[in-house]
């Protein structure tokens, strides 16, 4: 699979004092004060759909305070979305927001601090489109082939709470 990136240069993860970075799965932690995320991984068909999705960061709650860390802005069929970003603030939950009309469509998104894949609990939009049980938690399972899709065409989410000691 081909990899797409998308540079920005604005957060970091950060949870009650530790630095979570966020860095892709296939690539090693690049050097102090940069993290990465693959944003996501389209669901089947819908690459485009995840133009113009967010990664967000928020110290506040799963659903308040978050602000934009890096937006998608290119994305091709059967390749991750690479955002890179500098430290400028420290991020308990950090989260995937889908682009408008595209119920949050995604099969996969990835945090990482260094090599290690970060883990927590899970957050994101409950339900799924027509009940068809592609609820969140698939675009966390590590499988790209399954995938979320938000009940409503907008405000589609999925995310982690990096708080100490989930990692």
């Amino acid at each position: 699979a081909r990899r797409v990136g998308v540079e920005r240069d604005l957060g970091h993860v950060e949870a009650k004092g530790r630095n979570r970075n966020v860095v892709p799965a296939l690539a090693p932690f690049e050097a102090a004060g940069r993290q990465r995320c693959h944003a996501g991984w389209a669901a089947p068909g819908r690459a485009a759909a995840l133009v113009g999705g967010k990664i967000m960061g928020s110290n506040r709650s799963a659903m308040n305070d978050f602000v934009d860390l890096g937006v998608v802005t290119s994305a091709a069929e059967g390749a991750w979305v690479e955002l890179t970003f500098s430290a400028p603030a420290a991020y308990r939950y950090v989260k995937f927001y889908g682009a408008p009309t595209t119920y949050g469509a995604l099969a996969e998104v990835e945090l990482y601090a260094g090599d290690v894949r970060l883990s927590g609990e899970q957050f994101g939009t409950t339900g799924s489109r027509d009940d068809s049980g592609n609820t969140f938690d698939r675009a966390l399972d590590g499988n790209p082939a399954t995938f979320f899709e938000s009940p409503l065409p907008n405000d589609g989410y999925v995310g982690l709470d990096v708080a100490q000691g989930h990692v």
